[in-house]
């Protein structure tokens, strides 16, 4: 779980180069890819299902 909080936090140094944030630019530095927050969701969601 950590590594995928890490990697969607690692998100917001990133310019987009794909998809909706792409039209942002620079922008949207700073900002975590929302895709990527929203598997960290979906992770921690079904991590108890899971283990």
């Amino acid at each position: 779980m950590r590594a995928a909080e890490a990697g969607a936090e690692a998100t917001a140094a990133m310019r987009p180069r794909l998809g909706r944030a792409s039209y942002l630019g620079d922008r949207a530095i700073g900002v975590p890819d929302a895709g990527a927050a929203a598997a960290v969701i979906w992770l921690r969601a079904l991590s108890p299902f899971v283990r």
